[in-house]
């Protein structure tokens, strides 16, 4: 059953090989303006466990649009251990590798990122295809 649910997610290789899972990022519209001059410096940072990756920080905009791929990467053998409780919880979100994406606004005074929106992922995000827009 565990090579079956990695079969099943498309997933094959050795098991201390690396597995990037792309993210096309494409654009967020009508962001929190978290600077005084009325934009926000964004740029979206996606974490899957100790992996992440971020786009460029397009400036003084609520409505960027990046047209760029991020890569979070993770070991097979994460996955096999994963999907193995995955399977046996009965695919419980909780028990498979989540993405996260975070919309941050970039500081450029030293001062910790702003949040501007986030999502969780994870293996059951029923109903979404892979163009859909996602609501933050």
């Amino acid at each position: 059953t565990q090579r079956a649910m990695l079969d099943y997610f498309g997933i094959h290789g050795e098991e201390g090989e690396k597995i990037c899972l792309r993210l096309a990022i494409i654009k967020a519209t009508n962001l929190v303006a978290a600077d005084k001059s009325g934009d926000s410096d964004p740029y979206v940072l996606g974490i899957a466990g100790e992996s992440r990756d971020k786009t460029t920080t397009l400036h003084n905009t609520v409505n960027p649009e990046w047209h760029e791929t991020i890569c979070v990467s993770f070991s097979l053998k994460q996955l096999q251990d994963q999907s193995s409780e995955c399977v046996m919880q009965a695919c419980d979100h909780e028990h498979f590798h989540q993405i996260r994406l975070q919309v941050l606004d970039n500081d450029a005074l030293g001062h910790t990122d702003d949040v501007l929106g986030a999502i969780q992922l994870n293996c059951k995000m029923e109903g979404a295809a892979a163009d859909d827009s996602l609501r933050l």
